[in-house]
């Protein structure tokens, strides 16, 4: 129960974070960007990251339930 509850807030702090980076455009919160050596347009990259992550947050929830329905 409670490594459910901390995959569920884990989970939740990464949605938090793909929030961040596509709605707010903080984008100094991908590793390994660099706005001097980024030549693309911004805007697409956070929006294609910022999902990114909010996807991977949302598999991150759902882990421990479909590990139970397995079992």
């Amino acid at each position: 129960m409670a490594s459910t509850l901390g995959t569920i807030a884990a989970g939740i702090a990464i949605i938090i974070f793909g929030c961040l980076i596509e709605f707010r455009k903080i984008l100094f919160l991908i590793i390994g960007y660099s706005e001097s050596n980024f030549y693309g347009n911004k805007d697409k990259y956070a929006k294609r990251v910022g999902w990114s992550v909010i996807t991977f947050g949302i598999l991150i929830i759902t882990m421990p339930f479909s590990v139970m329905m397995i079992i």
